[in-house]
């Protein structure tokens, strides 16, 4: 959400992309799974969800972790 979307994906999300996918996801029926960093904005968007904490190591770069 505020991470450097032009650097890290080729088609990056606006506010309101954001918004579109929280809405559709909102009315689902179907369990989902999604992945965001971990910052204000998400868990408010998504304070009617289910929140699992997870964390992983990775980037763009495509080269392993480090000590792998």
């Amino acid at each position: 959400y505020n991470a450097d979307q032009k650097r890290a994906y080729s088609k990056s999300f606006e506010l309101n992309d954001h918004l579109r996918l929280e809405k559709i996801l909102r009315k689902t029926n179907h369990f989902f799974c999604l992945s965001y960093d971990d910052c204000f904005e998400i868990r408010e968007l998504y304070e009617w969800a289910y929140i699992y904490e997870r964390k992983w190591f990775y980037n763009t770069a495509n080269s392993p972790a480090p000590g792998k």
